[in-house]
């Protein structure tokens, strides 16, 4: 059995594939923008952060070679807001707790 070890952060998506002895068997990361609308005001692009997760997911499994990956453990940053509409797409850029 293998698990993914995900961490969206607050600059970068990072994933690993790993056994369950702790041997790295797949890793990819990517980073994406923060946009620094004004002093104190940090904001990301919600669509562009969840296009670059699922491409490190992709990536890292692809690099693993494995197709029994039966759990996934994710870590995100920390507060962030992001305002969505009844069918949940993003009415705005995610503001971040900075």
């Amino acid at each position: 059995m293998h698990v993914i070890g995900l961490d969206v952060g607050t600059t970068a998506c990072k994933a690993i594939v790993f056994d369950l002895e702790g041997k790295i068997k797949g890793y990819s990361s990517s980073v994406y923008d923060v946009i620094i609308k004004k002093p104190n005001r940090a904001e990301q692009d919600p669509e562009k952060v969840w296009e670059i997760t699922k491409n490190v997911i992709r990536k890292a499994i692809k690099e693993s070679n494995l197709k029994d990956i039966k759990a996934i453990c994710v870590s995100v940053q920390g507060d962030a807001v992001i305002p969505v509409d009844s069918k949940i797409h993003p009415l705005h850029n995610a503001i971040l707790g900075m």
